[in-house]
């Protein structure tokens, strides 16, 4: 077991849109400042930027959960770069929603192999470039059920690899670089009472991605995810001073994956204690608790524990099972409009 702390430092500041009919959504720009450090990036400096709105006649429906357009971006002592925007916006009575985002990396990373056995002595340092985006419309079909299609592309180029080291000797899939390109669809349960700091509600997200030739796939290749959370409000006159977080997540792929979109077991999502692709396969399931709890209206605290398990054959059929575990803990900011925080962590 590894155990990891993480730290960040954080400001932010909440110039709220002037509107003069208080019955309409005031809509909010934010933005937040971060630093941190581990010993896989050294120090990181980045920034947050986020505009919270309800678009049209959803101003004014207290039942339209509030809509978003944000860009994170951070540079690291390791000479990694990243830039990410995204956006997720709900119509009117939330008929409909439409997400997407948009991305670019330059990062030098470490590439420690493909299976649940890989040790961390034969690390080996690799650098590459990715271009990346993808939007998804959903209709609500019934109650908080969204059903619905998009599309996403991901091409990696510029690689840069260790001379006679492990991805130029073994040449996995892609490891000169790859395209992928393709559909997804989605069915999707969500009741979460907001979309960015959630301390009510259920969250079950099934999707189908298959990538193709027809539309420009390198490598032919699908991916199937599923994501299902749950969350508590330990307070019911301050729900959001105290949340509980419980998700399970897997990640499964067949076909002629390249070995940058592998599953990887550690990243921003779950297993975050361990280095982002400390272990790659074909598949991958994990489990998190998380808590978080609120300090004042500015800064939080957010502390979690996880588990999950790599393998290379479909679940309940894992070669050399290997339980990875993990527990971790940082500070989080704050920041949202009309008094309802948003963590962002």
């Amino acid at each position: 077991m590894k155990t990891y702390l993480c730290l960040f430092v954080l400001l932010t500041f909440l110039p709220v849109a002037a509107q003069t009919d208080t019955a309409r959504y005031r809509n909010a720009f934010t933005w937040a400042p971060f630093m941190g450090y581990s010993p896989e990036t050294n120090f990181l400096f980045g920034a947050n930027g986020k505009y919270l709105f309800k678009p049209g006649s959803a101003a004014v429906d207290t039942a339209t959960r509030t809509s978003f357009v944000q860009a994170t971006t951070f540079y690291t002592l390791s000479n990694q770069f990243r830039f990410i925007a995204d956006y997720n916006v709900f119509t009117k009575n939330e008929r409909f929603n439409f997400s997407g985002e948009a991305g670019f990396a330059s990062v030098p990373i470490y590439y420690y192999g493909i299976g649940n056995l890989t040790e961390r002595t034969g690390r080996e340092l690799f650098s590459f470039k990715n271009i990346s985006f993808g939007s998804l419309g959903l209709y609500r079909f019934a109650g908080k059920w969204f059903a619905g299609a998009g599309y996403s592309y991901s091409r990696f180029f510029d690689l840069q690899l260790r001379d006679n080291g492990t991805l130029a000797t073994q040449r996995p899939t892609g490891w000169n670089g790859s395209v992928s390109s393709g559909l997804h669809f989605v069915v999707r349960l969500d009741s979460r009472n907001s979309l960015l700091n959630a301390h009510r509600g259920t969250y079950l997200n099934a999707a189908f991605l298959p990538r193709t030739a027809w539309l420009g796939s390198q490598f032919v290749y699908q991916k199937y995810l599923l994501d299902a959370r749950k969350y508590w409000s330990l307070r019911r006159q301050d729900p959001y001073r105290e949340v509980i977080a419980v998700q399970v997540y897997g990640e499964f792929s067949n076909g002629e994956v390249p070995f940058t979109d592998l599953s990887l077991l550690g990243n921003s999502m779950i297993m975050r204690g361990y280095y982002a692709g400390r272990f790659r396969d074909n598949h991958f399931v994990a489990a998190q608790v998380e808590y978080r709890r609120a300090l004042n209206s500015w800064f939080g605290v957010v502390g979690f524990v996880g588990a999950g398990e790599g393998g290379g054959q479909p679940a309940g059929e894992f070669q050399h099972p290997q339980h990875q575990a993990q527990r971790r803990g940082g500070l989080a900011v704050q920041s949202g409009a009309q008094g309802k925080p948003e963590l962002a962590h």
